[in-house]
């Protein structure tokens, strides 16, 4: 019989009082022994160093003590389990339970965890058709851990790891510099295992974007009452189409296209009576490698969920470009500004010919 839920959280508190009892005392002790020993700069910065990966690895133990407890919490994993279900009928297929397996989990702080957890089988209708026609016996179809994934713990990584690691190669100018920051701080990912990590969580956002722009605004939002700059820009960089067939050259790579592409890059913030940015408000900076139109449907979807149409003045910046000044009459109408002195739209022509 499953605990009732104050119990259970007792039970799961004695548990974290016993291992930050002793396990951490363990594991600092020696740390601080030799910290007290050091009188050089090379010593302390070595016990320093040690410290903070000892204190990284028992948060991460933290953290698994607490997942592990809420993977198999009775009605949590019910739920989740009922979920699974709907989701995998509402996609034409049927879920099957396998029991709790063991499953590797890397943490925020690079340690691999072993979690238990329920996991089920998804099979749809084009997998079943598919092993009759091979002559397949045996289960097909993908498997997924309802607990874990109602956690976001998806591709065997947590929120907070994908997080880490798109921030780090965002601020990285490469892949491999990102990754090289991330192993200095103990965190060791293959490069292909890095970038589809962070291609994921991109996916994800965008996901959560755009269903955030079709809900309906609010009724009041950071850009009321503000003198709101937008800036639009189109930008060129090269995209690389990696080519399936050809001949190889001699180290076994093809020859490939990297035809220009025009990313489009949006940025509104918020200025004061002087015409100097706002430094309280943040600069929201978005983009895609979409069409003028595509961009334009993103600005005005940014603008009408922060109440751009409540604003006091709205000021369209930007270069000669005419897919930007073709459609400020578009924002105007898309964001609801009216034609009244106060809000308005201005538009700036920025392009200077030489």
């Amino acid at each position: 019989m499953a605990p009732d839920p104050d119990t259970w959280r007792v039970m799961q508190l004695e548990r974290l009082d016993e291992l930050v009892g002793t396990d951490m005392v363990e594991m600092v002790l020696p740390l601080f022994e030799r910290l007290l020993e050091a009188r050089t700069a090379k010593a302390f910065f070595d016990c320093e160093r040690e410290m903070h990966e000892a204190a990284t690895e028992f948060a991460d133990s933290i953290v698994a003590l607490g997942l592990q407890a809420v993977a198999t919490e009775p009605t949590f994993e019910k739920d989740a389990r009922a979920s699974a279900h709907a989701k995998a009928r509402q996609a034409g297929g049927k879920m099957k339970s396998c029991g709790r397996k063991r499953t590797p989990v890397p943490l925020y702080g690079g340690t691999k965890v072993y979690i238990t957890a329920l996991n089920m089988l998804r099979e749809t209708t084009q997998d079943r058709r598919k092993r009759k026609q091979v002559g397949q016996r045996g289960e097909v179809g993908s498997g997924v851990y309802p607990t874990l994934a109602e956690l976001g713990i998806v591709s065997r990584s947590t929120p907070a790891l994908r997080e880490r690691i798109a921030r780090s190669m965002a601020a990285a100018n490469s892949v491999d510099a990102a990754r090289a920051d991330l192993r200095e701080a103990g965190l060791d990912i293959p490069h292909k295992r890095f970038l589809r990590l962070a291609d994921e969580l991109a996916s994800h956002v965008r996901a959560e974007r755009d269903e955030w722009m079709r809900s309906t605004p609010p009724s009041t939002g950071e850009y009321a009452g503000k003198r709101v700059v937008i800036s639009v820009y189109g930008g060129r960089l090269r995209v690389r189409k990696s080519p399936t067939h050809g001949r190889r050259n001699s180290k076994g790579h093809r020859k490939y296209e990297a035809p220009l592409r025009e990313p489009r890059i949006l940025t509104v913030y918020v200025v004061d009576e002087n015409g100097l940015r706002d430094r309280t408000h943040d600069v929201l900076m978005d983009g895609t490698m979409g069409t003028a139109d595509d961009a334009f449907a993103l600005l005005i979807g940014h603008l009408r969920m922060r109440r751009a149409q409540d604003c006091e003045n709205l000021l369209l910046v930007g270069d000669g470009a005419h897919w930007i000044w073709n459609r400020a009459e578009q924002v105007r109408k898309g964001v609801g500004v009216s034609q009244r002195p106060a809000p308005e739209l201005i538009e700036l022509d920025c392009a200077i010919q030489l």
